[in-house]
This record gives C-alpha cells, structure tokens and sequence, in this order.
C-alpha cells in the first residue's frame, strides 16, 4: 500500500496531499479540506477559513465554488470513507486509530 505526503501547489504555502493507498487527502495547512476517495469523485470544502485556503480550495477545483460542498456534508462525507478504513474495504486501518502495540 502507498503511502505518501507531497505538496500540492508548486507556491511556497502549506498545502499538501496525502495518499494512503487509494484514498488521497488533501490538507490546506493542518485542516483537510478535499479528498478523493477510491470509487468516486473528488469531494471539496467551501472555504469557511481565509484567502490562502481559498487559493488551494481553487488549485483544485479551478475556482468552481458551485462544486463544493457545505461543510458539515463535507465531513460526513469524509467519516465514511475513513470509516471503510476497517482492514477489508480499503485493505489498510483507520488513518484514525493508533497502531496496536505489539509486545511487551
């Protein structure tokens, strides 16, 4: 399974993507606000935050507000593509839960 962290814009801000296996996120400094989840569309946030946000927010979606989703819907939306996270649907855990320890 990949697992990768890359910046998302070739300007000097903090937004970066994050791919764990199929699932991509995408975080405008430490909020996620896009994912692509694996059998679908890429979901997108409107921008409750600034200007910078709003530039990333635009990097994907080339400015196509319309697009975006509310977000509360947003987040629902993420929670059950994180919630298939279960060893079977995305074959990985939950980004969410900690790692058993093993041992000792």
């Amino acid at each position: 399974m990949e697992v990768a962290l890359r910046k998302a814009s070739n300007r000097n801000t903090s937004f970066h993507e994050v791919t764990v296996g199929p699932l991509t996120l995408y975080f405008s400094y430490q909020t996620c606000v896009a994912f692509y989840p694996p059998h679908g569309k890429r979901v997108i946030s409107e921008n409750l935050w600034g200007p910078t946000t709003g530039r990333h927010l635009n990097e994907l979606d080339d400015g196509r507000k319309k697009d975006r989703v509310c977000r509360r819907d947003f987040v629902e939306q993420l929670d059950k593509v994180l919630d298939a996270f279960d060893g079977s649907g995305l074959n990985g855990p939950d980004p969410r839960r900690p790692y058993p320890i093993h041992g000792g």
